[in-house]
């Protein structure tokens, strides 16, 4: 395993539901941090069952709704060291 730029980082998406270019891209931008054994949060304003498989099958990865109150205490409790923010979704 490579190692990691990032202890946690944060990756956003607009919506999750299509496999098309944008998606397709935070998806492997997920990948090569997990993959590298960095912790990955990702928040977009929504995602379908295909995408959640997808996300929930690396490991160190945690996907949520930008309005889940979890997200928040995930983002307090650890602030992402690097942020791949796309379609501008930033959590508060």
């Amino acid at each position: 395993m490579t190692s990691s730029p990032a202890d946690h980082a944060l990756v956003t998406q607009g919506m999750l539901y299509n496999v098309s270019g944008s998606e397709t891209v935070a998806f492997e931008v997920v990948q090569y941090f997990a993959q590298r054994g960095s912790r990955v949060t990702v928040a977009t304003h929504g995602f379908n069952e295909r995408w959640e498989q997808q996300f929930a099958a690396l490991e160190n990865t945690a996907l949520f709704r930008a309005d889940d109150p979890e997200l928040a205490a995930v983002l307090d409790d650890s602030p992402p060291d690097l942020t791949w923010a796309h379609h501008p979704l930033i959590p508060e």
